[in-house]
């Protein structure tokens, strides 16, 4: 029987602080998004790191699922003109780069699990995008069907895909979701720098357009930039906003906007891949202490040991 005290300072003993911020430069110098190359490689490399280092039944488990990925001129954010025949303004979209390229390129913001589409109405802000912000909006007679939603992250709805569920429940043809420096930037201040079955490949599946759970109008995420632009181009229409609606985006009034507000387009175009494949990594510590322990969590009822 191994003392924990021991056991403990001997983990502590060993911990090299380099080979972490090795492995974590390593680990984030390439993109990885989920069924991409780059995604492969990084469960490759962590596969090798539990090998080399002697751990136990080391495995690969394959899944398939459902994925979406942005494509480079598929992402559009206008204000259009009058006619809607020409654009005022376009969002950035991108953040800026600030960590250096070393492999490919930055991953073009997007919402996974977005519906592709090209939608064009008036521009609606719908605080944190929640089910009760958007009946306040429908108190007051402000109609939404066929308007674009601007909400912002975090708040009474901390979902970000409920938010989107919620817009599309009130109505809404798209939506935009931004960061407010009131609730993650510059106010809170300086930023670091840093149910089912499996789904398996034979396993039975839902079709894409089955599934309530996904929602059916687009949506693109923005920094508080470019929503800043979009705030200020509906000053006048539709209601002031109460003091809870309103964020920390400078130079803003905080009007609702309303079914006369400037037409805004959302373009959203990307690639779908209802079986992409993703891989998860396993590896196990066998303890000399095992079968006892689990014994003992049986006998309490709580099969959870592996």
């Amino acid at each position: 029987m191994l003392n924990p005290e021991a056991v403990r300072q001997f983990v502590q003993l060993r911990v090299d602080p380099e080979q972490m911020k090795d492995s974590l430069r390593h680990f984030t110098s390439f993109a990885h998004l989920a069924g991409t190359e780059g995604d492969y490689a990084l469960a490759m490399d962590v596969h090798n790191s539990f090998q080399k280092n002697n751990f136990d039944q080391v495995a690969v488990d394959e899944f398939y699922v459902y994925l979406n990925y942005p494509k480079k001129d598929g992402r559009v954010i206008e204000i259009l003109s009058s006619d809607r025949k020409r654009a005022l303004w376009s969002a950035k979209l991108e953040e800026n780069e600030v960590g250096g390229e070393t492999a490919g390129r930055q991953t073009y913001s997007f919402h996974g699990h977005s519906k592709a589409g090209d939608v064009q109405g008036p521009l609606i802000y719908a605080n944190y995008g929640s089910r009760s912000d958007f009946k306040k909006l429908a108190d007051k007679g402000i109609d939404t069907k066929g308007a674009i939603a601007l909400v912002r992250y975090h708040g009474t709805q901390g979902n970000l895909a409920l938010k989107v569920k919620a817009a599309e429940m009130a109505g809404f043809a798209g939506c935009i979701v931004y960061s407010d420096p009131a609730d993650d930037g510059f106010i809170k201040g300086n930023p670091l720098r840093r149910d089912g079955w499996e789904s398996k490949e034979e396993n039975p599946r839902m079709k894409v357009d089955q599934t309530k759970g996904l929602v059916s109008i687009p949506s693109l995420p923005i920094a508080w930039r470019d929503a800043q632009v979009l705030l200020q181009h509906i000053e006048g229409f539709g209601d002031p906003c109460p003091g809870s609606w309103r964020g920390g985006v400078p130079d803003v009034k905080w009007w609702s906007g309303n079914a006369s507000s400037p037409v805004v387009r959302l373009k959203n175009e990307q690639d779908d891949n209802e079986k992409q494949k993703i891989w998860n990594i396993y590896a196990k510590i066998e303890g000399v202490e095992q079968a006892q322990l689990r014994h003992r969590y049986h006998a309490r009822g709580r099969a959870r040991f592996w």
